[in-house]
């Protein structure tokens, strides 16, 4: 599919494929499909310590289905839908690459890996292709400035359109056909990012320079990042950064003047963007 956005003077057309949608086919076409270990009762309640936190040392990592953050995700979709429900494992990934098709250019392939399909070593899929923004003519500061904001803008709005299904099913579920399970009811989540530090930033929406909070999972400072001291760094809170995000957007269509986000940009590091995963539910349950 394709779709026209348009930000400021400029358009841009994106070709993409619904991300829900290619995960669904996936799973129905596969022919080997994991969903990882699931527990019984039993297992389920032996692996809540009394404190109430999961005990995540208790299965062997062979792959994203093991991960600690993936198998802690589904246990929370189990408690959320009930012992039926099934996490539909997504990773993203997103990085500048030359692609020559008459003539060569530079552009942004988005691929998304169904982690529950095991087929041929776990093949990624692409699912849109992104325009390349070129620098600004302009050496001023507010020239780089509009030219950051517009790459900025796009990725945002692009990602928006691509997993638009894909976050309104993650609070529900949805239910579907899956290769030798039958009807299963799924929740789809993203699970991780396969991405340069770059592209990670700019797909959290986090500053790239002149930033206070070097990490993207943490609060740990710059001035800290590297030392034994950085480790005493609190997790960072997805829903207070995401009011972040809305409040500095709010300011920047006000008054695009980046003076009036200085706060808001020191305290969070956030741009004046809300990320596209931010619907995306899960990512504000633990851990």
């Amino acid at each position: 599919m394709e779709v026209k956005i348009e930000i400021g003077a400029k358009s841009f057309i994106y070709y993409y494929r619904d991300v829900l949608h290619v995960a669904l086919d996936a799973l129905a076409a596969a022919e080997t499909v994991s969903f990882g270990h699931v527990p019984s009762p039993a297992e389920e309640l032996a692996a809540v310590h009394p404190s109430g936190d999961d005990d995540g040392d208790d299965h062997e990592r062979r792959g994203t289905l093991d991960a600690d953050l993936c198998v802690d995700e589904c246990r929370n979709a189990r408690r959320a839908h009930g012992s039926d429900a099934r996490v539909l494992a997504v990773l993203l990934h997103a990085d500048e690459a030359l692609v020559s098709w008459r003539g060569a250019h530079y552009m942004f392939p988005v691929r998304v890996n169904i982690s529950n399909v095991l087929d041929n070593g776990e093949l990624w899929r692409t699912v849109g292709y992104l325009e390349h923004v070129s620098k600004s003519v302009g050496r001023s500061a507010s020239a780089k400035l509009a030219v950051n904001d517009t790459r900025n803008d796009l990725l945002q709005r692009l990602l928006a359109v691509s997993m638009r299904a894909f976050a309104r099913e993650s609070e529900e579920g949805v239910t579907a056909v899956v290769a030798g399970h039958g009807s299963v009811l799924l929740v789809p989540l993203v699970v991780g990012l396969v991405v340069d530090q770059v592209e990670e930033r700019s797909v959290l929406a986090l500053m790239g320079n002149r930033f206070r909070y070097f990490c993207p999972p943490s609060m740990e400072e710059m001035e800290m990042s590297g030392g034994l001291l950085g480790v005493r760094a609190v997790c960072r809170d997805v829903v207070t950064s995401l009011e972040e995000h809305l409040s500095a957007a709010v300011l920047r269509a006000d008054d695009p003047r980046p003076s009036r986000r200085r706060d808001l940009d020191r305290d969070h590091s956030a741009l004046a963007f809300v990320p596209a995963l931010g619907p995306v539910y899960g990512l504000a349950t633990r851990p």
